[in-house]
């Protein structure tokens, strides 16, 4: 009975302790024991669920036993678990202090650094846990984590590898290592890893959309779009799942079915610039330039000191021929970064196009000195000069008894539109995914600037204009224009590749093989050609080709 009594007072002096030391003007007697026996009730309470009540036991607890760095363990540890996180990290920094040995309270405060967003702390503190003898599964994958989070992902990969080792049965550090190798951009060992999460958990739909991820960037848009149902079928409210499914499909050209999954992901999470920016892509692609053009206002309202929306919505407004707003839009982008040596060459590029050489030789010549290796700019300078030197030769006139015939007219230009957006890089958590339109030049609009006329330019200045066209989607005219590098070297194998490309973006099919197998015989080891005959196969719905062409591809490549 005297037990019982004892147990009862005990339980309210653990209730009332926090008032009860309040009320005192003067710190209570220490007392060790009477300390132990208040942080068994507290972890008692913590059992059965009675949060407040724990905290009193281990407030008082502290209170009797200043010394007591299990206590202060405990307060720290419930106090993080209610998301007390400045109150928690006070407890345990002096639970350290106490006990500079103590492993549990280095794991306990590198999770809570971990939580904070405090990487480095964290991996600082995870590191003293295993000092301390913490050699837990648990401490390799958290410190993995923050190590990739810190761009360190050789050393996230080597701690979540030891984590999988002392414990083979956890899903999430397969996962996390398949987000650092994908990081990486070994896709295949990553797709690996994934598909050992999914083994384990096969509703682990984070790593279904990772692993859709890897295939996305693997070019097995089927497979990822596959990847995508299921995540979309299952969590019906994952913009990031919408999004990276959308991307794939544009990439296979689906474009009506891509806005449809970015209008999706844009009601569910309508303060994310990218996906304005992949939707505005595939309204270019669908001839819609005006929505593309509000898409990308959106995106610049979301996010006006971003220079480089600037520089895609100027692109916009030269496909609507409204060419000072463009041009604007570049000298805009300028404005905010003096540095950015695309704008400058976006900005060149444009005035090309509308036949200022001068200027174009301007801004391309301040792009290359921002940017010496920014080899789209060496060829369009190359030809801006020309052009510039041409118009200010002295006009000889004509032998008055010979008339030249007239120029056959120029061909008008394909109206360009901006390029397919990627996959997303991953994150180690799930992030809103960032897709962002590499910048393009965009040129007038043919009832306004006539096609580049073709002049003695070399092979490599055409296949240059060539890769330039595909990227703004002008696929018809970069065939032409590849179709010229060719003519002047039948063996040149980057063109050749370039115009395969292209005629599989036309869906022209026999054409594009024909330039991707002749590319193949004459260089065998080109890894990219095999990686675009792999997509083509895919389209052609040749799946064993396909596999077997991405397989040369990783061989050559290495990953």
């Amino acid at each position: 009975m005297k037990r019982r009594v004892g147990l009862v007072f005990l339980v309210l002096c653990a209730i009332g302790g926090v008032a009860a030391l309040t009320a005192q003007k003067s710190p209570p007697k220490q007392d060790a024991g009477k300390s132990k026996r208040f942080l068994e009730a507290g972890e008692r309470f913590e059992s059965e669920g009675k949060d407040a009540e724990a905290e009193a036991a281990y407030s008082e607890a502290v209170a009797l036993g200043a010394a007591n760095a299990n206590a202060w363990r405990a307060r720290g540890r419930l106090r993080m678990m209610l998301n007390r996180l400045p109150d928690a990290q006070a407890d345990l920094d002096q639970a350290l202090t106490l006990n500079p040995d103590d492993g549990e309270a280095w794991l306990l405060r590198g999770d809570l650094n971990a939580a904070m967003g405090n990487s480095a702390k964290a991996v600082a503190d995870y590191t003293r846990a295993i000092a301390a003898g913490q050699e837990k599964a648990q401490i390799y994958n958290a410190r993995g984590v923050e190590y990739v989070k810190l761009g360190q992902h050789q050393n996230g990969i080597d701690d979540l590898t030891k984590g999988i080792k002392l414990r083979l049965d956890n899903p999430a550090p397969y996962k996390d290592r398949g987000v650092a190798l994908a990081l990486l951009g070994k896709y295949r060992d990553a797709v690996e890893d994934y598909d050992r999460a999914i083994a384990l958990k096969p509703d682990y739909w984070e790593a279904v959309m990772e692993r859709g991820y890897a295939y996305g960037q693997l070019g097995n848009f089927e497979k990822s779009i596959a990847d995508m149902d299921a995540v979309v079928k299952a969590k019906p409210d994952s913009d990031k799942a919408l999004t990276l499914r959308g991307a794939s499909k544009q990439r296979l050209g689906q474009h009506a079915e891509a806005v449809a999954d970015f209008t999706a992901a844009i009601r569910l999470q309508p303060n994310n610039k990218h996906t304005y920016l992949a939707r505005a892509t595939s309204f270019v692609e669908l001839k819609e330039l005006d929505r593309a053009l509000a898409d990308r206002s959106a995106a610049l309202k979301l996010d006006p000191s971003d220079a480089e929306l600037y520089v895609v919505r100027g692109g916009t407004y030269h496909l609507l021929g409204e060419h000072e707003k463009g041009l604007a839009d570049r000298g805009e982008a300028i404005k905010l970064n003096p540095n950015y040596a695309e704008a400058f060459y976006a900005r060149g590029s444009a005035h090309l196009l509308l036949g200022d050489f001068e200027r174009a030789t301007s801004d391309l010549k301040e792009s290359l000195r921002l940017k010496p290796a920014l080899m789209e700019a060496k060829s369009l300078l190359s030809m801006a000069e020309e052009k510039l030197a041409a118009a200010k030769a002295p006009v000889e006139p004509p032998a008055p008894a010979v008339v030249a015939a007239a120029p056959a007219p120029p061909a008008p230009v394909e109206t360009p539109v901006a390029a397919p957006i990627p996959v997303a890089v991953p994150t180690p958590t799930p992030a809103p995914v960032a897709v962002t339109p590499k910048p393009v030049p965009v040129p007038a609009a043919p009832a306004v600037v006539p096609a580049p006329v073709v002049g003695k330019l070399s092979a490599e200045a055409y296949n240059a204009l060539g890769r330039k066209l595909i990227q703004e989607s002008s696929y018809q005219r970069a065939v032409d224009v590849l179709s010229e590098a060719i003519k002047l070297d039948p063996n040149y194998v980057l063109a050749l590749n370039a115009r395969g490309f292209a005629y599989m973006l036309l869906r022209k099919y026999p054409e594009a093989k024909a330039d991707l197998d002749k590319a193949i015989e004459l260089r065998p080891g080109y890894a990219n050609a095999y990686l675009t005959r792999a997509g083509l196969r895919s389209r052609m719905g040749d799946k064993k080709g396909a596999d077997e062409d991405r397989a040369k591809q990783l061989s050559l490549s290495g990953k």
